[in-house]
This record gives structure tokens, C-alpha cells and sequence, in this order.
């Protein structure tokens, strides 16, 4: 088998490439429009002007305000802020949710960590059951980073605000901002966190979504930023507006490889999958290997047995759907979609992984 010079690219849920169009859109901060938005001048105006541009393109993206969009270094920088600026007091949120979560929370007096069905679902019955009188906050992630669950978000949502209004509603949609539809008025949403790497945006950038509706204005302890990131910003505005036009084309086209992929590979006998079949990201599949070595495969392709960001051996969302991790007979794959792969990618993705299971001792030659 020829190896080609450089492996095929199925790790999109811990990255993606930048479009080509986003980095056109983020050049001229690097030459013309190069001055600091806080500089009064002609030069810190246009700066300005790019980045009040940029925030309306990330609120038309979630249906959201530009006043209430607040940029960061990441999903991750917003997860804290989210968890650890808001009002004290009782949170609930999820055993499989993202470091960035697992993290803040740890320094949160009074957290609930809700457990998870065999597919790393929740209900809503489960958060109602678990509000207490002081309650001030609800996390969770809209799709997992490892096996692409997607939490009723909505449903959820709705029935907070019906039954605590005074509890603030956090998502983290860092898999999903981009893929999926998020309405933050539909879903009844105080606080969103994305970042723009994860749908071809530049890496270090990012932004933090805070409700400000008159008696529902979500209050955060404030900050000094410093000067903001302009290159960055652009280019996360302009992912936000490709993924506006695209996002329908774009989740049709990732959900019909995920699918071919499951399809396929399920039907090996030693490969089973990992989280729901349906309600899940469209960019993510996640699989279980019994007696299959993918190490293998990382010479043909790049992809990822846990989340990037974490790079434990041990996967706590795995551990949290009674998989058993330290069985040395079982490996777990993640393959991450994007717009830019092709079905011809995902075919020479199948041919290896069937040319693995079939004589991994002819394949570890090749």
C-alpha cells in the first residue's frame, strides 16, 4: 500500500483547517488595518470598526445581539468565566462535560454532576430533579468533544425557564457553534461559549455569549482585556458568516460521511460504537476496537483516541459510559469530519481500516 506524503486529516473535532476565505478576511489586519481599536485615530477606528463587525457576524451566527457578545482566547477561557464569574451558589452540570468545565467547577462550593445513560445522555428530568432552592446555574455541553452526544438543550432550556427563571442557563456549543442551529432565544440559552478553531477559524480566539434582556441581564464580574486580538476576531467573524450560509450544505454533507463510516465499520464484528446513533454531532464518530491495533493507522491517517485537549490515556466520558478503558483488548477511535473532507478521503479511510482488521501483520509491512 503506498503511503501517502501526508497522512488524510479525520481529527476535526480537535481542529480544523482555517478556510482560505477566512484568512483573506484576516490579511489586512496584518497591513492596512493594523491599528489598536483602543488608539484614537483614524487607524483604532477602522480597528474598531472590524471588530464591531466581527461581533454582529458571531450574533446573527447564534441569534444572539452583538451587544451581548464578549470575545476570548477560546470556548475554554468563556467556560471559566461563565462558571467562575457568575453569582455564587448551588451548579449543576454533567460527569462527561469538558475539562474546562470539570475544572471550573471544582472551584465552585456546591456542584451536582449528573450521570449518563450507556449512549452519554441526560434527560431533563434529571436536572429538574436535581435544582435546589439555590441553584444558580445550569452547564452543559450542547454535543460531547469524545462521543458526539447532543443534550436536548432546548427542552431543557424551556423547562428552566418555565420552572426557575432564577437559574441561568450555561452551554458550552465549542462542537457545535457552526454545525448545528443554535437560537439562544429559542433555546431559552443566558450564556453560550465557542471558539472559532473548531469551524475554521483561527485557533486563540473565541467568544462568550451573556443575555442582556431587560430583567434577565446576566451579570459577570468585569475585567481589563487588554488590547483585543483584531486578527483573531476578524477571522472568527468571518467563520461565523460562512458558516451561516453553509451551515445546512455542510451538516447534510458531514452527517452523510459519519453515517457511511458508522455503517461500514460497525459491521465488522470486533467494532462497536460509542454514544447515540442518531442524536449526535454530524462531524463525530467514535468506535470501540476489540483486538485491533489503530496505532497502525496513524502512519496513513491522523485521528484521536481522546480528547486533544485533556491527553489522558483514560478517558472520563468513556469511564462515564461503563466502557472499560484499562481492558488491554480494547482500543477507541475518534474520527472528526469537516467541510472540507471528501468522500474520497472517507473511501481510502475504510479500504485501511478493512485492510487492518483483515491481516494487520500485512498492513504493519506496508
Amino acid at each position: 500500500m503506498e503511503t501517502p506524503s501526508q497522512p488524510l486529516y479525520f481529527d476535526n473535532n480537535a481542529t480544523t483547517a482555517v478556510d482560505p476565505r477566512v484568512v483573506q478576511a484576516m490579511l489586512p489586519t496584518f497591513t492596512d488595518n493594523f491599528g489598536n481599536p483602543n488608539s484614537e485615530h483614524a487607524y483604532g477606528w477602522r480597528a474598531s470598526a472590524a471588530i464591531q463587525k466581527a461581533r454582529e457576524l458571531v450574533a446573527a451566527l447564534i441569534g444572539a445581539h452583538s451587544t451581548e457578545i464578549e470575545f476570548t482566547s477560546g470556548a475554554s477561557a468563556s467556560i471559566r468565566r461563565a462558571l467562575l464569574d457568575t453569582e455564587s451558589g448551588h451548579v449543576i452540570t454533567c460527569v462527561t462535560e469538558h475539562a474546562a468545565t470539570l475544572d471550573a467547577c471544582i472551584d465552585r462550593p456546591d456542584v451536582t454532576f449528573l450521570k449518563v445513560d450507556s449512549e452519554g445522555s441526560i434527560t431533563t428530568e434529571q436536572i429538574l430533579e436535581a435544582l435546589k432552592p439555590n441553584t444558580k446555574l445550569v452547564s452543559l455541553a450542547h454535543g460531547n468533544n469524545e462521543i458526539g452526544t447532543l443534550h436536548p438543550i432546548r427542552e431543557i432550556g424551556g423547562a428552566l425557564r418555565a420552572i426557575r427563571p432564577d437559574v441561568l442557563f450555561h452551554v458550552d456549543a465549542a462542537q457545535t457553534a457552526g454545525k448545528h442551529e443554535i437560537d439562544v432565544e429559542k433555546m431559552h440559552i443566558d450564556l453560550l461559549s465557542l471558539s472559532a478553531h473548531k469551524f475554521h477559524g483561527p485557533k486563540g480566539v473565541g467568544a462568550l455569549y451573556r443575555r442582556s434582556t431587560p430583567g434577565r441581564r446576566v451579570h459577570l464580574r468585569e475585567h481589563h482585556h487588554g488590547t483585543p486580538n483584531v486578527p483573531g476576531i476578524v477571522g472568527l467573524g468571518a467563520a461565523c458568516e460562512i458558516a451561516k450560509l453553509e451551515m445546512a450544505r455542510d451538516r447534510d454533507h458531514m452527517t452523510k460521511l459519519r453515517d457511511l463510516i458508522i455503517e461500514t465499520l460497525t459491521a465488522i464484528p470486533q467494532i462497536t460504537l460509542n454514544g447515540p446513533r442518531t442524536e449526535r454531532l454530524c462531524s463525530n464518530v467514535n468506535l470501540t476496537l476489540e483486538d485491533i491495533e489503530p496505532a497502525m493507522l496513524l502512519k496513513d491517517i491522523a485521528f484521536s483516541s481522546a480528547s486533544a485537549c485533556t491527553g489522558a490515556t483514560q478517558s472520563h466520558v468513556l469511564k462515564a459510559i461503563g466502557l472499560r478503558t484499562d481492558n488491554p483488548l480494547l482500543s477507541v477511535v475518534r474520527f472528526g469530519l469537516s467541510r472540507f473532507t471528501t468522500e474520497e478521503e472517507v473511501s481510502a479511510l475504510l479500504k485501511r481500516f478493512r485492510a487492518l482488521t483483515a491481516d494487520p501483520a500485512s498492513y504493519a509491512k506496508s
